[in-house]
């Protein structure tokens, strides 16, 4: 399970694992075919700091692509985001199918 949240220090994504180890993630993917993924942001990192939010959902969206054998629909994945001054917020409807059109069409 992944959580994310901010505090005083910033936003964090934190990965829970059943065996009760908790581990603090710049970004981070998990499941089935998550390796792909997990490549995906690693590669780009470095791009993470200077993104905005459309960016970073965009970003995310391209890593999930990235291990998905079928094209990415509103049934079939989903976004949201959390960071300084913006409260957790789930990408859905219009948003997320604006986001999934550019990510497709690349």
């Amino acid at each position: 399970m992944l959580i994310a949240g901010v505090d005083e220090t910033g936003a964090h994504l934190i990965q829970t694992c059943p065996s009760g180890n908790a581990y603090d993630h710049v970004a981070a993917a998990i499941g089935a075919r998550s390796q792909a993924s997990r490549t995906f942001l690693e590669k780009h990192l470095d791009q993470l700091e200077g993104l905005g939010a459309d960016e970073l959902i965009a970003l995310a969206l391209r890593a999930l692509k990235e291990a998905a054998s079928d094209p990415l629909t509103e049934k079939t994945c989903g976004a949201a985001i959390v960071g300084e001054g913006m409260p957790f917020t789930i990408v859905e409807g219009e948003a997320l199918e604006k986001a999934l059109e550019a990510v497709e069409g690349e």
